[in-house]
């Protein structure tokens, strides 16, 4: 299984509607328009609202890469982007906390 399961996941789409997931089971897919992907390694991601992780209308796939190689550095850099991004929106959170309770205790 790859590292950071829980946000993104690299899939190998081997044909129409068909691919293997990050622990290699075979599984069909499908996508919200509605037509087969390209074959080729995809890293997907889901929203966080959905606790059902399943290759659906709900899965954005991101790709395709000619290997998992490069599949892995593109995962590795969306979860780096998205721990980030979830760093600076806990700061900014920190930051306005600190100035309402200022505001009132004056």
């Amino acid at each position: 299984m790859d590292s950071y399961y829980d946000y993104f996941e690299i899939a190998n789409v081997i044909h129409d509607f068909w691919l293997l997931d990050a622990e290699s089971y075979q599984k069909k897919y499908h996508t919200s328009q509605g037509k087969p992907l390209t074959p080729g390694f995809y890293v997907v991601n889901w929203p966080e609202t959905i606790r059902d992780r399943r290759f659906n209308e709900h899965a954005e796939f991101h790709g395709p890469f000619k290997s998992r190689k490069e599949a892995q550095a593109t995962l590795e850099w969306m979860n780096k982007e998205y721990r980030h991004f979830l760093n600076r929106l806990k700061a900014n959170h920190s930051r306005c906390r600190a100035q309402l309770q200022s505001m009132v205790t004056q």
